[in-house]
């Protein structure tokens, strides 16, 4: 998909990511084609673009050069309204895979919502899918394997469940978040289940 606006955010994360960052970098690029691919299951042009800019960039905020609170939806999505980008790219970024939560734990969540808002829609729902069924190397995963793979890298035992397949089970929060996380993947779980739903058009 080559535009201005996702040739622009291709750019942009490249140089932020690919050198300081390739492990993120490889799994930026693969979350970004599959989203290119789902794309096409969005009718409207500027909901396909939304999506795949938000895509290459939704963990720009991990960069070194842009990382300041270190909770990197929030800086990523802060980091690219300070450059002008686009609006609602900044506010998917900000709000990514279950963001909010996670900025509850951390203190920040009254700033996230506040600074951006919280779109649902297919174009959410897919962004979370690309996201969530992606390794940290670019491979293709499943849910519960996307699950597993971040609680052992970061030793968040006490967020998620005792094994992979259950929900989120110490913190409110987390399994309240999950819920929601969960009802964006049903409504994307798969091409055809995402093409099911309404072909994810847009309210």
């Amino acid at each position: 998909m080559q535009t201005g606006l996702v040739n622009e955010a291709r750019a942009l994360a490249e140089r932020e990511l690919s050198e300081s960052l390739p492990r993120r970098w490889r799994h930026v690029t693969a979350v970004a084609a599959k989203a290119e691919r789902l794309a096409t299951l969005l009718p409207a042009e500027r909901d396909r673009l939304a999506l795949v800019a938000a895509a290459v960039l939704h963990d720009v905020g991990y960069a070194p050069s842009v990382a300041v609170t270190g909770f990197h939806p929030l800086d990523g999505a802060r980091w690219l309204q300070s450059i002008k980008f686009d609006g609602r790219v900044a506010a998917l970024v900000a709000h990514h895979t279950n963001a909010l939560v996670e900025a509850e734990l951390r203190g920040l969540a009254a700033d996230l919502l506040d600074e951006f808002d919280r779109e649902d829609s297919p174009v959410t729902d897919l962004l979370w899918f690309c996201d969530l069924t992606t390794g940290p190397d670019g491979q293709d995963f499943s849910v519960q394997e996307r699950v597993e793979e971040v609680r052992q890298r970061y030793g968040l035992a006490q967020w998620f469940g005792s094994s992979s397949t259950e929900a989120p089970g110490s913190s409110t929060k987390w399994r309240s978040g999950w819920k929601h996380c969960s009802h964006h993947l049903t409504r994307c779980r798969a091409p055809q289940a995402a093409s099911d739903h309404g072909q994810c058009a847009s309210a």
